[in-house]
């Protein structure tokens, strides 16, 4: 086998093994964000629209901050170095008001030694074993996005109250 031979199939072979990485991470970014939306009580909910049509979900996968937030398919997220950043956003509303707002928490997740690993920008990361990602259970997630939405939305921290 010749010298470039010999690169070509180490090529072939490595990108092989980082389509099926890539794969593996973005189906777990997608499931983290549908089971988020279970734990929510949201199953298959979605927001009303302005003409009574179907909205979006009240929990969505995507990527970029909250001012920049792009609604994705799981499969179409990017990775670089063995890293895929998304976010999570989720929409809030007051059915009698109207009012809504959208907080969108940025994540990145990567494969360590015996699973995943989730970053969550400010709250903190989260090591997910390979048989808790296969059964979809990132409830230590889920509970500390949870906590950080009462802590935004608590009303303590408003000085003059109803």
């Amino acid at each position: 086998m010749s010298a470039f031979a010999e690169l070509q199939a180490r090529y072939i072979s490595y990108e092989a093994a980082a389509t099926i990485q890539h794969r593996l991470l973005t189906k777990a970014a997608s499931e983290l964000v549908n089971g988020f939306q279970a734990f929510l009580g949201l199953a298959g909910e979605r927001l009303p629209d302005v003409d009574g049509q179907k909205g979006h979900r009240y929990v969505r996968l995507g990527i970029g901050a909250a001012s920049e937030f792009e609604e994705k398919n799981w499969h179409t997220l990017g990775s670089r170095g063995g890293v895929v950043n998304f976010s999570l956003a989720l929409t809030l509303d007051d059915p009698e008001t109207q009012s809504r707002t959208t907080i969108v928490f940025e994540l990145e997740v990567k494969f360590v030694e015996h699973g995943y690993e989730f970053k969550v920008k400010d709250v903190g990361t989260f090591m997910i074993s390979a048989p808790d990602a296969v059964h979809n259970r990132y409830e230590k997630i889920y509970e500390a996005l949870f906590t950080q939405i009462m802590k935004v939305y608590d009303p303590d921290r408003i000085l003059i109250k109803n």
